[in-house]
C-alpha cells in the first residue's frame, strides 16, 4: 500500500498489483448522512446524482459516452459516513478513467438538471416506501440513534429534498468536497508513480478551506417500535445491540459473531428457526461507525409465526452466554476468511472495503493482516466481546407488518 498526501490535503491510497488485467479507482468523500444538518438531510446523496451530470468540460450525454468509450463500469454510491465514486477499467484505460473522474467532481449543478434529479430522488424515495425489506433497515437505525444524523434516512425525507435549493446545494458541495476531505483510491494493474503525477496534474490546484466540525456521538436506544402496514403480508423484524466502531480490536469478533449467528446456510439462527420452516429469510448484520456499531438480527416471517421467531432468536442471543458451539465457531470463521481471500481478488470489492475503512478512520491493513486478526478470534475473544457487548442485555425491536402492534411486549 502507497500512500501519500497532497500540500492541499488530498490522500491518495494506492494498492498495485500484478497478475491481474483491470484497476479500480475513485474518489471518497467524507460527506455521508451523519454529516448532514437536519434540515438539508439527504444532500449527500443528492451531490452523488449530481456529479453524474454536467461537468465544467462536458455535458451529461458526452459524459456518459466518454465513460462507455473506455468500456468502464462506474457507479457511486452514499452511505451514512461518505459517498464515493468509482469506475472500474482495464489496465490501458486508467489514465482517461482518472481525469474523467476528475472532472465529475466538479459539476456544473445546473438548475433544470437539479429538477430532474430532485424528481429522480423523491422516485426513490417513494419506491423505498413499498420496499419492506430495505425500510426495516431504515426504521432499526432511526429507532436505536433516535434525532441524531445516523437516524436520518440517507436518501433524505420528501420534505427535505424538496426543499433543498440550488444554492444550498453549491454551497455544501464547496464545503464538502474540498481537497482535504477526499481521498483517492485505486486497487488494481496500475503505475503508481505515473498515477500520483496525473493525480497533482488535475488536483493539486484545488484549495482547501481546511474548515473543521465535531460530530457528537450517537446514544444507542433500547427501544420498541412497531408499524402496521395492513397491505403487506408479511412481518419484517429488526432486533438491534450495540457493537464496538469499525476501528475497535473487537470488530473482527462482530463480523464472525455475525456468520456465527445469521449466515443464511450454516448458522445458529438457520437452524434454530429458518431451517425448520418458520422463516421466510434471517440474517444477522454487523454495521460499523466511526464512533459506534450495531448488531442487527433481521427476519421475515409468516404473522402466525412472529412471536415464536422473536422468542426463538432471543433464546439464541441468551444461549451463546452459556455455551458457545466451538466447532460452529471456526466453521464461521473461516467462511469469513474465504470471503476476504476471495474479495481481495476482486478489485472493485476491494474497493469498496478500503472506502468503508477510510471513512471510519480504521487502519488500512494488508490482507494477511485481515485474516490474522480474524484467525484470532476464539472463545476467548467472543467471551471478551459479549462481556463488553452482551447479546442478552436490552436490545431495539422494530417490527413492521400486518399485525402491528400485537407484537408488543414479547
Amino acid at each position: 500500500m502507497i500512500q501519500t498526501k497532497l500540500p492541499n490535503g488530498m490522500r491518495l491510497h494506492l494498492d498495485p498489483g500484478g497478475g491481474i488485467h483491470s484497476a479500480a479507482l475513485g474518489f471518497l468523500i467524507r460527506t455521508g448522512s451523519r454529516h448532514e444538518p437536519g434540515s438539508l438531510n439527504g444532500i449527500s446523496h443528492f451531490l452523488e446524482h449530481l456529479c453524474f451530470k454536467s461537468t465544467r468540460h462536458r455535458s451529461t450525454e458526452a459524459l456518459s459516452k466518454d465513460v462507455d468509450s473506455l468500456g468502464a463500469q462506474w457507479n457511486g454510491f452514499t452511505w451514512w459516513e461518505g459517498t464515493a465514486y468509482y469506475m472500474w477499467v482495464t489496465q490501458d484505460q486508467v489514465s482517461n478513467a482518472l481525469e474523467i473522474l476528475c472532472d465529475m467532481m466538479r459539476p456544473r449543478l445546473r438548475a433544470d438538471e437539479l429538477e430532474v434529479e430532485r424528481n429522480v430522488i423523491l422516485e426513490e424515495i417513494s419506491l423505498y416506501e413499498d420496499c419492506p425489506d430495505d425500510l426495516i433497515v431504515d426504521q432499526v437505525f432511526s429507532t436505536v440513534f433516535g434525532g441524531h444524523p445516523l437516524g436520518l434516512p440517507i436518501q433524505g425525507t420528501e420534505e427535505s429534498v424538496r426543499g433543498m435549493t440550488r444554492t444550498e446545494i453549491a454551497a455544501y458541495h464547496r464545503w464538502r468536497y474540498q481537497p482535504d476531505r477526499m481521498e483517492l483510491v485505486a486497487i488494481g494493474n496500475f503505475d503508481p508513480d505515473e498515477l500520483t503525477k496525473m493525480v497533482r496534474k488535475r488536483c493539486g490546484r484545488w484549495k482547501s478551506g481546511r474548515t473543521r466540525r465535531r460530530w457528537s456521538p450517537p446514544k444507542f436506544r433500547t427501544v420498541e417500535r412497531h408499524t402496521a402496514r395492513p397491505g403487506v403480508t408479511r412481518t419484517y423484524i429488526g432486533l438491534a445491540l450495540p457493537a464496538p466502531p469499525r476501528s475497535d480490536s473487537l470488530a473482527p469478533s462482530a463480523e464472525v459473531l455475525s456468520n456465527y449467528l445469521g449466515d443464511e446456510q450454516n448458522s445458529r439462527l438457520f437452524w434454530a428457526i429458518k431451517q425448520k420452516g418458520l422463516a421466510e429469510e434471517i440474517s444477522v448484520d454487523y454495521e460499523g461507525f466511526t464512533d459506534t456499531g450495531v448488531l442487527a438480527v433481521y427476519a421475515t416471517v409468516h404473522p402466525d409465526n412472529a412471536r415464536k421467531v422473536l422468542r426463538l432468536i432471543r433464546k439464541e442471543l441468551d444461549g451463546i452466554h452459556r455455551r458457545l458451539d466451538v466447532a460452529q465457531l471456526v466453521r464461521a470463521r473461516n467462511k469469513l476468511m474465504t470471503d476476504l481471500v476471495c474479495e481481495s481478488e476482486n478489485c472493485y470489492d476491494r474497493f469498496e472495503f478500503m472506502v468503508s475503512q477510510l471513512a471510519t478512520d480504521s487502519p488500512i491493513i494488508t490482507l494477511q493482516d485481515e485474516l490474522h486478526a480474524v484467525e484470532k478470534v476464539g472463545p476467548k475473544t467472543i467471551a471478551k466481546y459479549l462481556r463488553r457487548f452482551p447479546l442478552n442485555r436490552e436490545h431495539a425491536l422494530v417490527t413492521l407488518g400486518p399485525n402491528g402492534a400485537n407484537l408488543r411486549n414479547i
